[in-house]
């Protein structure tokens, strides 16, 4: 058994542990069958989770993982006051176990610890390491994390590579664009069952993000790459041409539909193009993107008199790029939509929104871009009973 941490954004590890618990059946055993190990203990930290597994199965997690920004392995934990005694433990660890010598990248934080000075910190890890062949490069493929807190060491290797939420299906992004974890986390805070038929709504789409985490949810994603795939310790099974297809038992058959406008031409052609590259890297989804101006529009008619429930869900524009009272004005009426069932909007701490019929249900802080807001959930008075 091995020992993971899944980092996420501060505030929320419990929909980290949700999301993990949802997937865990889908990962694959060593067999190329789906995983009969049962879930693992996990423990809940702050901007993460951790917990035990098979190397194959933790591994495996930088796949399905839509909230986490990374996953790391750790080699090593133990107690050092001083650098002489860093030094020691530190030529005990045994990194070969699980990369040959090579460049590395070296990434340390200190806090609440006799050891704080991280640059003579990385001077000691780095002098440590190329007596063991390996030398540091900030660029290098595989990374080293090493934190110390109050005196107590650990030591992870990264196993993702680039940071998670870089899913690569965005290729071309519009001004102020929401990081994909982001989005696939307001979808997990608005419970939107991505297997039920509705549509999805996003009046002030952009580049289309929503649209992209709704229909990666669930999904395994092999479009990028991945540092543990250069470990030694990766299971032979991810070594071969064809070890994607095993993965036979997950369920490709989602019934959204996503309709999403921007009136900005450039944007819409970003999203297009977008969509043009997730389909063919990916798998074909239905989203319509549509060059219009929605605060001018008749959305209703957009819809062509569907009968499926709608979901609103979107980051308008705000700040210095928007009039606030023109959006929440326009955002309010969108209550008028036929078979709406509820509103779920990202937006600052100031914007009041009065709905006439819709109840707000359920409320989230989140930071974007370095931006204060929240994420605002609001439901139709029959669907608010629903759901309780």
């Amino acid at each position: 058994m091995e020992t993971f941490f899944v980092s996420c954004p501060v505030r929320f590890e419990q929909e980290l542990m949700r999301e993990l618990e949802s997937f865990w059946f889908q990962l694959m055993d060593l067999d190329g069958l789906p995983t009969r190990a049962a879930f693992p203990e996990v423990n809940i930290e702050t901007g993460g989770i951790e917990f035990q597994a098979p190397m194959h199965l933790g591994l495996q997690v930088n796949f399905f993982t839509r909230i986490g920004l990374r996953v790391l392995l750790r080699v090593n934990r133990f107690e050092a006051r001083y650098f002489d005694l860093l030094e020691k433990e530190l030529k005990k660890m045994q990194l070969s176990r699980y990369v040959n010598p090579q460049p590395m990248n070296i990434l340390i934080e200190s806090s609440q610890s006799r050891l704080f000075h991280e640059k003579n910190l990385l001077e000691c890890v780095s002098k440590v390491l190329s007596q063991q062949k390996y030398s540091y490069d900030k660029n290098a493929v595989v990374s080293l994390y090493i934190r110390v807190f109050k005196d107590k060491v650990t030591v992870s290797l990264d196993t993702s590579g680039e940071h998670l939420h870089f899913r690569g299906y965005r290729k071309h992004q519009g001004e102020a664009p929401l990081r994909e974890n982001l989005a696939s986390l307001v979808l997990e805070l608005a419970k939107i069952d991505v297997y039920q038929e509705q549509i999805l709504l996003d009046p002030y789409c952009g580049s289309g993000t929503f649209f992209f985490e709704a229909w990666l949810k669930g999904m395994p994603n092999f479009a990028r790459e991945y540092s543990f795939l250069t470990f030694k310790t990766t299971p032979a099974i991810f070594k071969s041409e064809t070890w994607k297809k095993n993965y036979r038992w997950v369920d490709y058959n989602k019934k959204i539909i996503c309709i999403g406008f921007d009136k900005n031409a450039e944007t819409h052609k970003k999203a297009i193009m977008n969509q043009h590259f997730f389909n063919e890297n990916y798998f074909p989804t239905n989203i319509s993107f549509k060059k219009l101006d929605s605060e001018a529009s008749d959305i209703n008619q957009e819809l062509l008199d569907s009968s499926f429930p709608v979901t609103i869900i979107t980051n308008p524009p705000y700040g210095e790029r928007s009039a606030a009272g023109a959006v929440v004005s326009f955002i309010e009426r969108l209550e008028g939509i036929k078979n709406l069932e509820q509103i779920v909007v990202i937006h600052p701490e100031s914007w009041r929104f009065k709905f006439k019929k819709m109840r707000q249900a359920s409320i989230f802080s989140l930071s974007n871009q370095g931006i204060k807001t929240v994420v605002s959930v609001f439901k139709t008075r029959d669907n608010q009973e629903k759901s309780v």
